[in-house]
């Protein structure tokens, strides 16, 4: 069949009514077929204990369904396929049914099991930095959304353990700084100014909700119209890994945050038609 294109400038900002027009809640599998191929989208709700219905979608998905590939949230596509300390890293997890690592560092684990080969879907962060620049934010505006996204995702997978802000703060902006080759990494002062300035009020961990890194285009908050500002460049770039992906194998699962199947799904159908659904 003739070459696959999926156009990611047909990615939609996140909105309320796009989270209207889902078939369910998350989580949820998107199956597309065109010729020979398929894609399985798995719009996961994050989870991080094998008893949650986004592990038992996945568990049943690679049980029963027929797969050649996959792709990952959370983790750079320039890794390259199956890198190895993705896997030692998920290898690690899984004590009581638990993982730090939510869905993805599951889905390692069972792509290993299987022998299936998989990638991760994201963009580099000088990627993203470069783009959120042209975008008209800063430096310290994408690390400190990038942060406070750090934050609640702690609390969620270790609810009962104190937050360190200030030990948690220097690890992240260590990895972030190098990541991004900054020769003057912003302290956790630096980041405390800036939420009174842009969220206009003191910073508390124990505050910080989902809600506040959602990615609203126009919300209230500015840290959500970060996150939208990135979750666009996210989504354009792990298009064309799918793209890809598609066009090298007949048989592609992507498993991701729901919200991400909802802002693709045009790129998606104006490629590969409308999905079947399954709960």
């Amino acid at each position: 069949m003739s070459h696959l294109k999926i156009d990611p400038l047909l990615v939609m900002p996140w909105s309320e009514h796009l989270s209207k027009e889902e078939p369910y809640e998350y989580p949820f599998k998107a199956s597309y077929v065109i010729g020979t191929k398929k894609l399985t989208y798995i719009a996961s709700l994050h989870a991080n204990t094998s008893s949650s219905p986004t592990f038992k979608l996945i568990e049943d998905t690679f049980e029963n369904d027929k797969i050649d590939f996959v792709i990952l949230e959370g983790f750079g596509s320039s890794l390259g396929i199956s890198p190895k300390d993705r896997i030692e890293w998920a290898s690690k997890q899984g004590a009581g049914g638990a993982y730090d690592g939510f869905e993805t560092a599951f889905s390692i684990v069972q792509t290993n099991a299987k022998r299936i080969s998989f990638t991760g879907g994201e963009p580099d962060e000088s990627f993203v930095h470069s783009q959120i620049l042209r975008a008209g934010y800063s430096t310290e505006d994408l690390l400190f959304y990038k942060f406070m996204q750090q934050v609640f995702q702690f609390r969620e997978s270790h609810p009962s353990t104190k937050i360190d802000s200030l030990g948690l703060f220097e690890k992240f902006i260590k990895i972030e700084s190098a990541a991004l080759r900054l020769e003057k990494p912003p302290t956790f002062i630096d980041f405390k100014t800036w939420f009174i300035s842009k969220m206009g009020q003191v910073f508390d961990p124990a505050k910080v909700e989902p809600e506040d890194v959602a990615p609203y285009e126009n919300g209230k908050q500015f840290s959500q119209r970060v996150s939208s500002a990135v979750c666009k460049i996210r989504d354009q770039y792990i298009l064309t890994v799918i793209d890809k992906a598609l066009n090298e194998h007949s048989s592609l699962l992507v498993i991701y945050g729901g919200s991400h199947w909802s802002t693709q799904k045009k790129a998606l159908e104006g490629a590969l038609g409308s999905p079947s659904f399954k709960k």
